[in-house]
């Protein structure tokens, strides 16, 4: 293959006269060419971790459910951008603490875990997503994308009946 300027074997062949009128891609498409490539890659290092369960497959809860279930079984369920996790595991392991996390247990923690405390890492959130156990109703946009999702339907922003649908998945 020749890439951008003409290199390697092709081009030693044409400087003894054993090769002509080679032929050059443009440097963009070259580009293209290898990410696509390590784009493959990547993709087959992402099938083999685990990412928790998806969105689409949760249980969706009102809040009342929420604050009940939180209340009354031993899971430690705090909600945060509107995706329901229990953190019973990890609370003697919170590099922050028990206090912070116990404080959250039954309430909405989106504003500590996103900044209000500390600006989590994206490992933090990778770790998060594998404590996932439900979604909130109308807690986020995760609710009216796992709503569209199951619809087959591509625009968040319009539901079947072309009613327009707020941030928190209510009709307008």
């Amino acid at each position: 293959m020749i890439y951008g300027d003409v290199q390697g074997p092709e081009a030693m062949a044409k400087r003894v006269g054993l090769a002509y009128d080679l032929k050059q891609f443009r440097y963009n498409e070259i580009e293209k060419g290898r990410l696509q490539q390590l784009q493959k890659k990547v993709d087959q290092k992402h099938a083999t971790l685990d990412w928790g369960i998806p969105l689409e497959q949760l249980p969706v809860l009102d809040w009342d459910e929420f604050a009940t279930k939180s209340r009354s079984t031993n899971k430690a369920l705090v909600a945060i951008g509107g995706v329901i996790h229990d953190v019973s595991d990890f609370i003697k392991e919170h590099p922050g603490g028990k206090a912070f996390i116990l404080s959250a247990i039954g309430k909405d923690a989106t504003a500590i875990f996103n900044g209000g405390v500390y600006q989590h890492s994206n490992a933090a959130h990778n770790l998060l997503s594998k404590m996932r156990v439900g979604i909130l109703r109308g807690g986020c946009e995760v609710e009216q994308w796992k709503y569209v999702m199951s619809e087959g339907k591509r625009s968040l922003g319009i539901d079947s009946e072309q009613l327009q649908i707020d941030h928190v998945g209510n009709p307008r």
